[in-house]
């Protein structure tokens, strides 16, 4: 009597893993998408924290707060040695001076969201989301 040697995988068993990797993909996909985003929306909070430390700085300088086009004027490059830039930022932050309150806003890049601080008599406040 012969014996048949079978090597492989029957189809059943190759569309099974391909259902499983599926599964996987439309769980991590998701996930991953996410935690980019927040990692943009952290990285938006920085940029006008930034600013807002420049504000500050400036006022403590010059004894008044500076006007937005003072702000985009003290701004830093973000540029490596090499010329390319480190800012991922494409949308920066708007200024608008509110006397005596201060706004630094930022549309972000990440989803659309609006993130605000505020300075107000010298301080800094929390980043909030919301409307301009």
């Amino acid at each position: 009597m012969m014996r048949e040697n079978k090597n492989g995988f029957t189809l059943v068993e190759l569309l099974v893993v391909l259902l499983i990797i599926g599964i996987l993909m439309a769980t991590a996909i998701p996930v991953f998408m996410g935690a980019r985003n927040n990692a943009l929306k952290n990285v938006a909070e920085q940029a006008i924290r930034n600013s807002a430390r420049s504000a500050i700085a400036y006022y403590i300088s010059e004894d008044s707060m500076p006007t937005a086009e003072q702000m985009y004027a003290e701004q830093p490059s973000y540029k490596f040695k090499d010329g390319s830039v480190a800012d991922p930022i494409t949308n920066p932050p708007t200024i608008v001076v509110d006397n005596p309150n201060y706004h630094i806003v930022s549309v972000g890049d990440f989803d659309g969201t609006v993130l605000k601080i505020n300075i107000a008599n010298g301080r800094i406040g929390d980043v909030t989301e919301g409307n301009p």
